[in-house]
């Protein structure tokens, strides 16, 4: 059943309504209806709240102004309480803080074993020295990539020049053959002073050397 506006409490700091979109405490002591106070005026985390409110255990208590001067045994305020009210907490607060603060010191400490400095900046280390290998043998290898590009262009280049002069002894051997055709010996000459083909051509050969040897003297 929806409560009526005037029925729905509210905030005693700030005054906005609280409902059920709202996150607020009631006074665990005297559970007024006029004693709530929201999560933003006690300045409370969302992950505290949920825990506050869901967990069956949590002995974390709020208590309204007049609730908590009792509870210090300052004041009485205008509540009024039965004979069999509930003691002080104020003992047992102070005990969960503590223990709760411990178990935060115990984490920390948890947390700095895990994340050691030392063996971070060892990783670290260890990471550049690796990059730095790295890059070493890159280098290494685009030195040998150049040198071998170099090698074969030499390679080719000989090819060529061993082409040009096979094609160049080729035409001499041409011009020797049509030369040898053109000056063979008449067969009316005595077969005894007739020159072999062979012995021909070892005597053209001989004079193209000698008139070669001619001109680099020249």
């Amino acid at each position: 059943m929806t409560q009526s506006p005037a029925q729905v409490p509210s905030c005693t700091a700030c005054g906005v309504q609280i409902s059920n979109e709202v996150k607020a405490l009631q006074c665990d002591r005297c559970q007024a209806d006029d004693k709530w106070k929201c999560s933003q005026c006690l300045n409370l985390k969302p992950e505290l709240y949920e825990h506050l409110v869901s967990d069956p255990n949590c002995t974390l208590r709020w208590f309204c102004t007049a609730c908590d001067n009792y509870a210090m045994e300052t004041g009485r305020g205008s509540c009024s309480y039965p004979d069999d009210a509930a003691p002080d907490k104020l003992d047992s607060l102070i005990k969960l803080v503590e223990s709760f603060l411990a178990k935060l010191a115990t984490f920390e400490d948890k947390i700095k074993d895990k994340c050691d400095v030392d063996v971070v900046q060892q990783l670290d280390t260890r990471v550049r020295c690796l990059e730095a290998h790295v890059v070493k043998q890159d280098t290494e290898l685009d030195s040998k990539t150049m040198t071998l590009a170099n090698d074969i262009a030499k390679v080719s280049q000989l090819e060529l020049e061993m082409e040009k002069r096979d094609s160049v002894l080729s035409g001499r051997l041409a011009s020797l053959e049509d030369q040898m055709n053109r000056e063979m010996i008449p067969p009316s000459l005595d077969k005894e002073n007739a020159i072999s083909d062979e012995e021909m051509i070892k005597v053209m050969v001989k004079e193209e050397m000698e008139k070669k040897l001619r001109k680099n003297v020249i």
